[in-house]
């Protein structure tokens, strides 16, 4: 039987991308899945899948900057079971810019999103699953947050507080009963329908094709699966492992072979310039 079955579970960035994907499966797999995200258009289809299926899921509204939004909508989730059992932290965006290119107003943006987001999460749940001795907390960050990301210098720094919080998280949680887990994926071509954020605005990445779905499905069983085995760090595919690896033992390798990558993005860029 699965670990998510009757379960009450709060997903943000349930509309698209990984989110959606991980919604659809707990909902197969008999959770109660509340799925938040700021695009409620694109929220209530998803949502609407998930129920003609036969799945359980909810619609909530929610921009994960806004911390009372947050604290509100997981209260009522409570409110409303008696409980919460799972936590997906899974909103975020992507930015593909040098520091040196980096404004402060996208500095600004992308840590409210990336990290607050999640501490807002943190916030509002872990309370509750203190108090009634259970719950699990699974955050997304990134291969970026465990190994860097040069030309991605604002998203790599989030993605990095966010596994330092999970691993700090997981050990002040364990002895209260409430599991931890951050999930650091590699780059993964699936051409999923996430968000990046750009300089003045936020655009669709191409809709998924019938190869990108199957990956992306493949993927989502990975994640599960080791939430269910109460992983620490679930990092795939194994190419992000090497990489991750490759930094532990010689990071000085490691920045040679950034550093030509920096370089080739610098070539890429000024011949688009």
């Amino acid at each position: 039987m699965s670990s998510f079955k009757d379960k009450v579970i709060f997903l943000t960035g349930g509309a698209s991308g990984f989110g959606e994907a991980i919604g659809k499966e707990l909902a197969a797999r008999g959770g109660s899945v509340v799925a938040a995200d700021i695009d409620a258009k694109r929220l209530d289809r998803v949502v609407s899948e998930i129920t003609d299926s036969g799945g359980r899921a909810r619609a909530r509204a929610l921009d994960v900057t806004d911390a009372d939004a947050v604290r509100a909508a997981i209260d009522a989730v409570v409110e409303e079971h008696g409980r919460i059992d799972y936590l997906f932290n899974n909103a975020g965006v992507f930015l593909r810019r040098e520091a040196r290119d980096t404004s402060l107003e996208l500095w600004h943006r992308i840590v409210n999103i990336n990290l607050m987001g999640v501490v807002y999460g943190i916030d509002a749940a872990y309370r509750h699953m203190v108090g009634q001795g259970h719950g699990h907390i699974v955050n997304m960050a990134s291969v970026a947050g465990l190994a860097g990301f040069p030309t991605a210098a604002a998203y790599s720094t989030t993605k990095h507080a966010v596994v330092g919080l999970s691993a700090t998280l997981r050990a002040e949680a364990a002895a209260l009963g409430v599991r931890v887990s951050v999930v650091c994926p590699g780059p993964i071509a699936t051409g999923i329908g996430s968000r990046a954020l750009a300089a003045n605005n936020d655009q669709d990445i191409d809709p998924l094709g019938r190869s990108g779905r199957d990956l992306l499905k493949k993927v989502t069983l990975t994640i599960l699966d080791g939430v269910e085995r109460n992983k620490g760090i679930i990092i795939f595919p194994m190419k992000a492992r090497r990489q991750w690896l490759l930094y532990r033992l010689c990071p000085s390798l490691f920045t040679r072979i950034t550093q030509k990558r920096i370089a080739a993005y610098r070539r890429k860029h000024r011949d688009r310039s």
